[in-house]
């Protein structure tokens, strides 16, 4: 796992799941959103907070019975990612000016 986690760019592989509104502004690497009860709002601190520079994020919908998705940052400014179904991954990279960059 160790090995997986440096090949990725990350210090250690951690997995957080959100089940409802909450700002994100540490390491996780692998968050799981569901909105099975409730509607999941994740917001994204800067890049450069939380030591993710040049590290990707993996954001998964696990549930989107409710509202489901993120607000970040990139170059182009403020940005929401909405997820319509369970299964759906979105992966930003933490850039050097502090901004996401969505990867896919």
């Amino acid at each position: 796992m160790s090995q997986l986690a440096s090949k990725l760019g990350f210090s250690t592989l951690r997995r957080l799941t959100y089940t409802a509104d909450g700002a994100l502004s540490l390491e996780p690497q692998y968050a799981l959103l569901d909105a099975t009860s409730a509607n999941t709002r994740m917001t994204l601190a800067n890049a450069s907070t939380g030591n993710m520079l040049g590290k990707f994020l993996v954001i998964e919908c696990k549930n989107a019975s409710n509202t489901c998705d993120v607000d970040y940052n990139s170059s182009a400014g403020a940005q929401t990612e909405t997820f319509t179904a369970a299964g759906q991954v979105l992966v930003l990279l933490g850039t050097d000016n502090g901004v996401w960059k969505k990867v896919a």
